[in-house]
């Protein structure tokens, strides 16, 4: 007899949790097998999918085939379909998956909308009747690059990372709750985020979102006039960081100034780490005047306006001040000094504009006045002397670290500090995107050609995130109702290393090694 090892590894635990929440059943309701589809439906075909991108982080669809041909058994067990074969995930027919969903926009959001809820409802997010807090969901945009001419979706514009490829632009929004993606809005990558926000909203409420007494919370670029308005106008509320243009400089420093005469000083906010003995100092924070914000709808209302002073940032920001002013006056003294194979600085106009363009490099042009005193020998170059501006120091000193945060919560409902722990958990936002291009469906770059089915894959990646983070959340939940700090035997060459807060990774990780014998 021949005994046939087959690595099924995590995908046990990757079949049962999708099974779970009836995910094939559901798809099948919204999108139905054809007569001459052969093999398993569209819902466990995309089960099968989601099962390799989970378990494989890669969204690349010519590989599935080869990794099922080394799992047929095990597939036919997971699937619950006994003449399943590799073939019947070959790119041919996973493209044509891609085709089928992707081919009414509508069904899918019905489908999604359905989704939403039923995730929601079997691992409990929905808010308590007696829950004082607010609903919080966070939105933002990332960019995604692939190597092809610019056209259609992917266009030139500008990334964070300044890859100078094509790119797609994804705004995505996600319940605080479990750390649950809703609903993701891909646009060519040119557009600026400004305009984003409003589409991706609407999505959200059409794919399941609560369309009332909902926090959003964003950069700020979601705290302008026209996103802050639509917001507050829906019946929701907003909450992030003003920009420069609605919140200048100047009026930083009239804020501070008030701030100083006023007889309560701004309060501590101390937030809690993972596995930390006792709370920490993370900023100071004092609600200022607040005032009146029109909409071009003729509406108004109410925006508290929030003071609040990073402990951390204003540390770097300080010292990253002594450190450009330092390097300003070393640069400028080195470029005054006649050295051969260089231009020699012999005029006044010359040495200004070399002066301000140091200064304008290590941004410290406001702090510095200088006098230059042009020489008598031609071959020398021009005397300077830089003048600090003390009182210009001392402010951006008193700035360091500062910033001003809008909300139209009112108070009983969000209070400052609850503002400012509110806003420090935005890097929940940053960890979708890191999962989506770089880990957990490893998008950069994108491979796929054509749009639809690149929307399509968009679509299936929400999906796997949603499970990714559901499970991570349950996970969670079950340690703490067990009064369980950590677990051990999870991180690779480390296995006495405690983890507190475990991710879906770690735990699939472990399970890798598992095989089946038939």
């Amino acid at each position: 007899m021949q005994v046939k090892a087959e690595p099924v590894g995590d995908l046990a635990l990757i079949s049962r949790l999708i099974q779970a929440t009836n995910l094939s059943n559901r798809v099948e309701e919204h999108y139905p097998s054809h007569h001459l589809w052969q093999g398993p439906g569209v819902g466990k075909t995309l089960k099968a999918l989601l099962m390799y991108i989970l378990s494989q982080n890669d969204h690349r669809l010519y590989r599935v085939e080869d990794w099922a041909s080394n799992l047929e058994q095990s597939l036919r067990w997971l699937l619950e379909e006994p003449d399943f074969q590799a073939a019947h995930l070959s790119d041919d027919r996973l493209g044509n998956l891609l085709d089928y969903l992707s081919r009414t926009p509508s069904d899918w959001i019905r489908f999604q909308r359905a989704h939403n809820r039923a995730l929601i409802r079997f691992y409990e997010l929905e808010s308590q009747v007696d829950d004082a807090r607010l609903e919080t969901v966070r939105i933002d945009s990332t960019t995604a690059q692939s190597h092809r001419a610019a056209e259609g979706l992917f266009q030139m514009g500008h990334n964070a990372l300044g890859l100078a490829l094509p790119q797609v632009k994804l705004m995505l929004l996600a319940m605080d709750k479990a750390n649950l993606p809703l609903a993701m809005n891909a646009v060519a990558g040119k557009n600026s985020d400004d305009k984003l926000y409003i589409p991706a909203l609407e999505l959200a409420w059409q794919q399941g979102l609560k369309p009332r007494g909902v926090l959003v919370v964003g950069d700020r670029k979601l705290c302008n006039q026209t996103n802050s308005c639509f917001i507050a106008d829906s019946g929701n509320y907003y909450l992030g960081p003003l920009a420069q243009r609605q919140y200048s400089p100047a009026d930083l420093a009239q804020a501070r100034q008030w701030i100083e005469h006023q007889a309560e000083p701004a309060e501590e906010v101390l937030r809690w780490a993972a596995g930390a003995k006792q709370a920490q100092p993370i900023a100071l924070v004092k609600e200022l005047p607040g005032r009146q914000l029109d909409s071009t709808q003729g509406g108004s209302h109410s925006q508290r306006l929030l003071a609040v002073c990073s402990l951390n940032l204003r540390q770097r920001q300080l010292s990253r001040l002594e450190q450009r002013i330092e390097q300003a006056r070393q640069k400028i003294t080195q470029r005054f000094v006649r050295s051969r194979g260089r231009k020699t600085l012999n005029t006044v106009e010359q040495a200004e504009s070399q002066i301000k363009k140091i200064l304008d490099e290590n941004k410290v042009t406001q702090l510095f006045s200088w006098q230059i005193e042009p020489p008598q020998d031609p071959l020398q170059p021009c005397q300077v002397k830089l003048i600090l501006d003390t009182r210009e120091l001392e402010l951006e000193k008193q700035l360091a670290g500062w910033r001003v945060m809008a909300t139209n919560a009112p108070a009983d409902k969000l209070s400052d500090k609850d503002a400012v722990l509110c806003y420090w958990e935005e890097y929940r936002i940053e960890q979708h995107f890191h999962l989506l291009l770089n880990k957990c469906t490893a998008l950069r770059p994108i491979f796929l050609k054509k749009e639809n089915r690149i929307q399509a894959m968009l679509q299936l990646l929400i999906l796997a995130l949603q499970y990714y983070n559901l499970w991570q959340y349950a996970l969670r939940q079950q340690l703490a109702q067990q009064e369980q700090d950590f677990l051990t035997n999870l991180v690779p060459g480390n296995p006495g290393r405690k983890v507190h807060r475990p991710t879906t990774s770690l735990i699939l990780g472990a399970l890798k090694q598992v095989q089946i014998k038939n």
